[in-house]
């Protein structure tokens, strides 16, 4: 940053989707400030609408909270809203100007009049019953009818309600009964003027709209569904509460079929939506689960489960003897006259024709750029590509056209989850880079000064939430009841206590009574406790020592008894005196962090990681085994986007190399580990030389994998049989036999998607059309045939696929089943594979056989062995959250990018890499780190040093230490510790408690439920 420039800690991050979500956590965890700007009523995007992630079938997205930290354990669902100190949510909002240069920008913000205020907005619902208006939802029941002011998230955070200005009568029901004045009919819209130092766009995508493909009778047919609406009638928050809808006949479909890339692959959008064959298969498994006795029929051109994982998945949805899978763009679907049944019909792969019925039809439809896209752009100055997607440059792929603005997830272009995170996460590093790096980052803030741990003396505030809850139970006895209760000292009543006036009300309170233990009984401790915890800190008071009681949600609402409510309501509240009155200031050692990271591997992936964190002004500790770095990247020429191989590698290692904050160890090794994050004891041990002993704050496994290696179609025995890598070499030193060659054949899938290696390579299509061009090229005459299972280019390589058959390369699709043969003849190669259409064997006479080999994962001893890290069934580490937490194992500080994560590309590669010094430039921005608030620990004179707790400890928190000659103890590590309390429940000696739990709380409270 230039010194004309003025610093500035804040970042704008457009959109709210799980790509907006990563990169604003990333960068409110480095410690700066963070607005994200959502055009809807709710955070949340497509991710919102879905019910469970594969491969682990369930929700996930709460995995991309913080790991460290006080507030880590204090979040909730991230379907509900985003709680962070550093974080300031704006709805219902559009960027309308972005002025200023990178570091300095100045943003213009309309925010669309909402009508409700969500500063005042209780979430009561008491003015949903008054509205008249009825806005009925849609055939399909996946939107729900409701009222013209309306909750736009059943579970949204803050519980504010919304109103639909197009169908809103504006007769002003809902403004005579809100209890707090939230609701302002002639309120105009507002504009708001931020200063950020940089900007991310992740407004995502929108779904494909069926209607314009009316082939597909979308439009026509109730039984012909998106699979976006199939996963709002899976979801048990959806309109049908987990059931699918009436349109499906009275009797259960007895078959179903799914039709893919609708919308993608076709005339006007010649790129691939990349999500849709996974989260398709995913509905499949879940429909198999609704109806076991219905039989599915899959249509697919081709079938991309390429991620990590994807291809094991697949092949168990394939072995499933009610799926099957049909190769085959359908053209068009049918009703049948008179009855809801529909038609297909459909050649296959041999020619034959065929017509089938169905009950029910899931259109696998693609993603599109949204249709804020163009306005977007012309607001910020960037620029969009030929669909409308933003235009994203640079190795990681976040850069825009305009320096300091920088883009990620489906924004960009077509992408699943896990490349969305990972290049969110990049796009944060990017935007850290024009802030102020010397803004103090979040941590633990207890308040001091009052006594603690003197006697309890207990205040109880209670609110009658507008009078609403003084309907369901009888609170004035209530309130009469607590005030009798032990060593509570005040009982007071609010109307609104998460609105500003009443909050001082409590501050008062606290500081008159001398309180020092405060219980509130109220709403979902979901809704305020931030608010809550913040007013008694601001008081003075450790907010650990707040209790609340929810008497709305778990009583008021619930119970039509008011007299069991009201006994219900005292016993809440004695449960929570007793925990108040119980608990324990918080407590915990915060460690000093080092600011030091070790990157394990200097192939692409490490090379970048470690530039990235030198970038962030942390020095780096560069470890790689064998004499040079560089790793794969030394073999790879070009890719399939252009990028100059040898160009990236150079550029890397002249920054690398040249950097004052990087170390670099050539043959070299990582002998032991010890410690946790924020302070790991490494061991180096360099060849001919002594073990270095060296502190880090956080490590990073980027030690790559070794290629496969086949004896396959000759291979190794007939010099005319070479890999792709050996074809992109000679291509590129201009080899002269090339452009006397009249056919060359290349056989995909070569030791990979096999018994032995069940995933795909994922760049081994990609690398094969990037040289079939090429050779095309150099040689115009050549003929080319690819033969392979699946083409797997996803996204915009799409387009290159449809490059190459446009030049007359051939795709000849085979099967595992019958591979193709190689005979070597003395001036050619003889390859035979089954030609499917003609149904009979065609023999090419080829000058050149290349085989796309893949990926063979190389994991060194240490890190599967002495740090525990687990290995997924094919051999990669094995991160936390395959969706949301990428790059992160269970033992926080190690991060994990690059080949040794999963077969990969370049690009992702290094994207991902970018990602990994974001979340460890997290970890290293902090002074200090402070424990969980709920961390475990072991009383030293009961333990007896058994060590059953250390087996049940995922995060490798707790060690034995010697204590003398005779005897050993347990000892957890704060700042490692979860606080998931298992070690709690295995310890025999009830010498370990989880503070927070304590065991006399908790046995009290208990007391107190059951008197």
């Amino acid at each position: 940053m230039s010194g004309a420039q003025r610093e500035n800690d804040a970042a704008l991050v457009v959109g709210s989707g799980v790509a907006g979500l990563r990169a604003a956590l990333d960068l409110a965890d480095a410690g700066f400030q963070v607005y994200i700007v959502e055009s809807g009523a709710a955070v949340g995007g497509t991710i919102s609408q879905l019910d469970k992630q594969f491969p682990t079938d369930d929700c996930g997205l709460c995995k991309m909270l913080p790991a460290c930290g006080p507030q880590a354990p204090d979040q909730f669902c991230l379907r509900r809203g985003i709680r962070h100190p550093r974080v300031e949510l704006i709805l219902n909002a559009q960027v309308e100007k972005v002025d200023g240069t990178a570091g300095d920008f100045q943003v213009s913000l309309r925010q669309k009049n909402p009508f409700v205020s969500p500063q005042d907005c209780i979430g009561c619902g008491l003015c949903v019953p008054v509205c008249p208006v009825d806005v009925p939802g849609d055939s399909r029941q996946t939107i729900p009818s409701r009222k013209a002011i309306f909750l736009p998230h059943p579970l949204s955070v803050p519980l504010t309600y919304t109103i639909d200005s197009e169908t809103c009568t504006r007769c002003g029901a809902c403004v005579e009964i809100c209890p707090t004045r939230a609701i302002d009919l002639n309120r105009g819209d507002r504009v708001r003027q931020l200063q950020v130092g940089s900007v991310i766009l992740a407004s995502g995508f929108q779904e494909f709209d069926p209607a314009l493909l009316s082939a597909y009778g979308h439009s026509r047919y109730p039984n012909v569904i998106t699979s976006i609406e199939l996963e709002r009638m899976f979801s048990a928050l959806g309109p049908t509460g987990g059931q699918l809808g009436s349109f499906v006949a009275e009797k259960p479909p007895g078959r179903i079929a799914f039709i893919q890339c609708v919308g993608s692959r076709d005339e006007d959008r010649e790129y691939c939506s990349s999500a849709c064959c996974m989260y398709a298969l995913k509905e499949a498994a879940q429909l198999r689960d609704f109806y076991p006795q219905a039989k599915l029929d899959f249509f697919y051109m081709d079938l991309r489960a390429c991620g990590k994982g994807y291809h094991r998945y697949y092949q168990r949805i394939q072995n499933d003897p009610g799926v099957h899978f049909i190769r085959c763009r359908v053209p068009s679907v049918e009703g049948e006259p008179g009855g809801p049944d529909l038609r297909i019909r459909y050649e296959t792969e041999g020619g034959e024709l065929i017509s089938d019925e169905y009950q029910l039809i899931v259109l696998s439809i693609g993603q599109v750029a949204p249709a804020q896209a163009k306005q977007l752009a012309e607001s910020l100055g960037i620029q969009l590509d030929r669909y409308g997607f933003c235009r994203g440059d640079g190795l990681s792929g976040v850069r825009t056209s305009r320096k300091g603005i920088y883009v990620c997830g489906s924004f960009s272009g077509p992408r699943d989850i896990p490349e969305s995170v990972n290049q969110a996460s990049a796009a944060a590093l990017m935007a850290a880079t024009h802030l102020d790096r010397h803004q103090a980052p979040v941590g633990s803030s207890s308040a001091e000064g009052k006594a603690e741990n003197a006697p309890a003396k207990i205040g109880i505030f209670f609110c009658t939430c507008a009078k609403q809850l003084e309907e369901g139970f009888r609170l004035e006895e209530v309130l009469e009841y607590a005030g009798g209760l032990p060593h509570v000292i005040l009982t007071q009543k609010l109307d609104t206590l998460c609105l500003p006036a009443d909050l001082a009300q409590v501050k008062k309170a606290v500081r008159e009574k001398a309180l020092n233990r405060i219980v509130v009984a109220a709403c979902s401790p979901t809704l305020f406790s931030n608010l809550f915890e913040n007013t008694v800190q601001e008081a003075g008071l450790d907010p650990a020592l707040l209790e609340q009681a929810n008497l709305r949600e778990q009583l008021s609402w619930i119970h039509s008894d008011k007299e069991r409510a009201t006994e219900k309501a005292k016993v809440l509240v004695r449960m929570a005196v007793e925990r108040a009155r119980w608990q324990r200031p918080r407590a915990g050692h915060a460690d000093q962090v080092v600011p030091r990271a070790l990157v394990v591997g200097g192939g692409a992936a490490g090379l970048s990681c470690s530039w990235a964190i030198a970038q962030r002004g942390f020095e780096v500790d560069l470890v790689e085994k064998e004499s040079r770095t560089g790793g794969h990247l030394r073999h790879i020429h070009r890719t399939l986007e252009g990028l100059d191989g040898q160009k990236v590698l150079a550029d890397m290692l002249h920054k690398v190399e040249s950097s004052d904050k990087i170390r670099i160890y050539t043959e070299t090794q990582v002998v032991r580990v010890s410690g946790g994050m924020g302070h790991f004891h490494v061991q180096l041990k360099s060849k001919g030389s002594t073990p270095l002993s060296a502190e880090h704050g956080v490590i990073v496994v980027a030690t790559g994998a070794g290629e496969v290696q086949t004896q396959e179609y000759l291979a190794g025995q007939d010099e005319r049989v070479i890999d792709q890598k050996e074809l992109a070499r000679r291509l590129a030193a201009g080899d002269p036999s090339i452009s006397d060659m009249k056919a060359v054949v290349m056989i995909q899938c070569v030791g990979s998607r096999d018994d032995q290696r069940l995933y795909c390579s994922k760049f081994c299509c990609s690398k094969a059309i990037e040289n079939s061009l090429k050779l095309k090229e150099v040689n115009p005459q050549v003929q080319i045939f690819v033969l392979y299972r699946d083409i797997m280019t996803y996204g915009f390589k799409e387009e290159y696929y449809l490059e190459a058959r446009q030049k007359g390369v051939n795709f000849l699709h085979y099967d595992l089943q019958s591979k193709p043969s190689v005979s070597s003849l003395d001036d050619k190669l003889e390859v035979v594979v089954a030609d499917q259409l003609l149904d009979k064997d065609l023999s090419i006479s080829a000058d050149l056989l290349v085989l796309s080999t893949g990926i063979d994962p190389e994991i060194p001893q240490l890190f599967w062995e002495q740090l525990h890290l687990p290995r997924t069934a094919d051999g990669f580490l094995q991160e936390m959250n395959v969706k949301f937490q990428p790059v992160e194992f269970a033992r926080p500080g190690i991060f994990l990018c690059g080949l040794a994560h999963s077969a990969k590309p370049l690009v992702e590669s290094i994207t991902q890499a970018h990602g990994v010094a974001s979340r460890a430039a997290a970890v290293l921005s902090k002074e200090r780190l402070s424990p969980v608030r709920n961390f475990s620990r072991v009383d030293e004179e009961t333990c007896d040093g058994c060590g059953i707790c250390i087996s049940t400890c995922e995060y490798e928190a707790i060690q034995l230490l010697r204590v003398d000659s005779d005897s050993q103890r347990a000892h957890i590590n704060e700042n490692l510790c979860r606080g998931c309390g298992c070690c709690v429940v295995a310890c025999p000696c009830g010498a370990i408690e989880q503070t927070g739990y304590w065991r006399d709380q908790t046995l009290a409270t208990i007391r107190a439920a059951l008197s």
